[in-house]
């Protein structure tokens, strides 16, 4: 059974938590201290939370992952790895690395490979990117094999988890969540969308001349504009 609030194996040390309406958990780690990691092996596959595990249409070996990570400064890698024994065809590992490749196309994201019966593939990623309508927070699907964040010292990362009693795992889930890029000095509006929406931001932003600061959950119930001085990932959650 799905586990609302899996975490695997890591040594993530998040700062402060957020509970919203109690219906969302928002934990940051800002400007990570030193090198941190996330494990997740694929037998854990089943307990992912938010509505995560479904298949993908085209490759059997790829799931829909929980998505609730957003990284917002600095830069990580992940690699999954396989053996022998999980038996996985290289035709679907490579459509993997492919799929990885065309996601984040971005020069500085290093895709490196070993196909075989026992291979790796292993993305570098940096927080950049030019996402101008929301999306999903990337990558929306994980491989079915076990795998491993590093996320590097002075990165800054965000973590979303429903807590929304409607959904624990089990059912429909009701929330959502994405994100747009804001390259430095661009202005943006941000309008409600569904029954409730909630903005974040990973670098503080102005609004008619106020700073709304980084790494705060703000509800919106109305058309805002928000201009960045930065090159800004914004993290929007809504309830559908």
């Amino acid at each position: 059974m799905p586990n609302p609030m899996y975490m695997g194996d890591n040594n993530f040390e998040f700062g402060e938590y957020q509970n919203i309406e109690n219906e969302l958990i928002v934990a940051t780690i800002v400007s990570a201290h030193k090198d941190m990691y996330w494990y997740r092996p694929a037998k854990d596959v089943p307990l992912m939370p938010h509505g995560a595990g479904s298949p993908h249409p085209d490759n059997p070996y790829m799931a829909k992952d929980y998505g609730c990570h957003l990284m917002t400064d600095g830069s990580c890698d992940f690699t999954f790895t396989w053996t022998e024994e999980d038996n996985i065809p290289d035709e679907y590992a490579r459509n993997y690395a492919h799929y990885l490749d065309t996601i984040a196309p971005e020069p500085e994201n290093v895709l490196e490979t070993s196909f075989g019966p026992s291979g790796h593939i292993k993305q570098y990623a940096e927080a950049n990117g030019s996402v101008t309508n929301f999306a999903a927070f990337r990558p929306e699907y994980t491989f079915l094999v076990d795998v491993t964040l590093n996320l590097h010292k002075g990165s800054s990362l965000v973590c979303i988890a429903r807590t929304d009693p409607e959904f624990s795992g089990v059912g429909e889930d009701n929330w959502d969540q994405g994100y747009i890029d804001v390259q430095a000095g661009q202005s943006v509006t941000l309008e409600p969308f569904g029954s409730k929406t909630y903005f974040l931001f990973g670098k503080t932003v102005q609004k008619e001349g106020q700073d709304l600061e980084a790494f705060k959950v703000y509800k919106c119930t109305r058309p805002i504009e928000v201009t960045c001085s930065e090159f800004t990932k914004i993290a929007r959650i809504h309830r559908k």
